[in-house]
């Protein structure tokens, strides 16, 4: 594979947000990682058609997520202990918040003007309101996956307890809606309200370390709704990182350099194509719609963001997710 374009950061990616694609702008948002020193770290846009840098909002602080909304003409950062709101065209700072944050909120998305915010281990997650500054927290586990349902709830896919569950924000009620075992990897495809899993066990505890386990080689696809029915399959090959598309008929599988594009007839998944991307670079971000994948360089003190064209299957519908 040749990329398409490749544009080189002042700082390392490595320990950094994972990118994110920006549909409004056509743009992905990439934050400096490890090494950076803090009065330069920052949030950098990136158009998705050159890779040029087209904003930079200098945070100094690590950025843990973003919450994008769809109609919203502003995005939300968390960082750390503060959350920053930006204009989304031109990156310039609305508000910021300094005080009573849900803090490490490594995933985050805005429900109207709550900010829901998690850590990837919780155990909590904040509701913060973004208009009298008060937050509301309740108890769910860890955390794997949090993603904007509709206008008033959001999906937390808790990995450690082996479960999907509903988060209605202005009752502050979590409703389970699947518990298909533990998981290590989540996956949302938002226009068909379906999540996938990558199945593991994610945490290995014992009274001397921790290790986060990254690999699986199996799949479970769940409807987010009540009483949701979960189909479960083995991965054609072993991954530590995969991507579903929005309609939910595009996957991606991946582990280092190696990429297989996969097609699921609903039984089982196949590969229907495999890439492998040069030494140091890691797959970080698929944008399906317009079949592209987004790597960046894992090992040098200087961050490095590649683009790459790659066809991408589309499977029939889904529609057996919710057949009798």
């Amino acid at each position: 594979m040749t990329p398409i374009w490749t544009t080189e950061l002042p700082y390392s990616l490595t320990g950094s947000m994972a990118p994110v694609f920006d549909p409004m702008t056509g743009s992905v948002l990439v934050s400096d990682g490890w090494g950076t020193p803090f009065a330069s770290l920052s949030l950098r846009r990136l158009s998705l058609s050159d890779g040029e840098v087209t904003g930079t909002a200098r945070v100094r602080s690590a950025v843990y997520s973003t919450a994008l909304s769809p109609s919203s003409e502003s995005l939300l950062i968390a960082s750390g202990k503060r959350l920053l709101e930006l204009e989304r065209a031109t990156l310039r700072e609305i508000r910021r918040w300094d005080k009573g944050v849900p803090q490490y909120a490594h995933h985050s998305v805005r429900i109207g003007e709550l900010a829901v915010c998690m850590s990837s281990r919780g155990p909590t997650v904040g509701l913060f309101n973004l208009d009298d500054g008060s937050c509301r927290r309740k108890t769910v586990g860890s955390c794997q996956g949090l993603y904007r349902h509709d206008a008033r709830s959001a999906l937390i896919c808790s990995g450690s307890e082996g479960v999907v569950a509903m988060l209605d924000a202005a009752k502050v009620t979590l409703t389970t809606i699947a518990a298909p075992g533990p998981f290590i990897h989540a996956a949302y495809a938002d226009q068909a309200a379906v999540v996938l899993l990558g199945l593991g066990v994610p945490f290995d505890v014992t009274s001397q370390s921790v290790t986060h386990n990254r690999m699986s080689g199996r799949l479970a696809f769940v409807r987010a709704q009540p009483g949701a029915k979960v189909v479960a399959m083995d991965a054609p090959v072993p991954f530590s990182w995969l991507s579903l598309s929005p309609d939910g008929r595009q996957l991606v599988l991946a582990d280092g350099q190696d990429v297989y594009v996969c097609t699921c007839d609903g039984t089982s998944v196949d590969v229907a194509a495999q890439h492998k991307l040069p030494a140091s670079l890691e797959v970080a971000l698929v944008v399906h719609d317009r079949e592209l994948l987004i790597a960046i360089d894992t090992q040098s003190k200087q961050g490095a963001v590649s683009a790459w064209r790659i066809g991408l299957q589309r499977s029939p519908s889904l529609s057996w997710l919710t057949s009798a």
